[in-house]
């Protein structure tokens, strides 16, 4: 497994305190996933996400043109940063769909490597099996 190098603990932009853990992932990400005021019940953990499950990145930029085909965002931070990164926060719905909440920029920049897999934060609804741990269990 070849992984970038995060820091499940590194704080993001949207965390509320300096050293995530899964009642402030949930406390900070939730919200943004709740469209009714009846809260669901969520998972919330981390994992290493297969890059073929990983969707599609999302970006503000997207329309912009520029030579690494992703948009006027500037890419020198990425590649220059010696620290770890945050991971990725992914929203997993009742339907077993993935979604990228926080990441998208970080996601689209390690698609470009040779990565496996992406560490992640996930959110998780459907309270189903996650459809990777079988691909791990075969690895064994």
């Amino acid at each position: 497994m070849k992984t970038p190098y995060v820091d499940f603990r590194k704080r993001d932009l949207m965390d509320s305190v300096e050293r995530p853990d899964e009642a402030s992932v949930l406390r900070d990400y939730g919200p943004i996933l709740w469209t009714t005021k009846s809260k669901v019940k969520v998972e919330v953990f981390t994992t290493y996400v297969p890059v073929e499950f990983i969707p599609e990145p999302q970006l503000a930029e997207e329309g912009e043109e520029d030579e690494d085909g992703g948009g006027g965002y500037s890419w020198e931070d990425f590649r220059s940063l010696r620290r770890p990164f945050p991971p990725l926060k992914i929203h997993r719905d009742k339907q077993g769909r993935l979604t990228i909440i926080d990441g998208n920029h970080r996601a689209f920049f390690w698609l470009q490597g040779d990565y496996t897999h992406f560490p992640a934060w996930v959110i998780d609804e459907s309270g189903a099996p996650l459809p990777w741990a079988e691909e791990d269990e075969d690895d064994e």
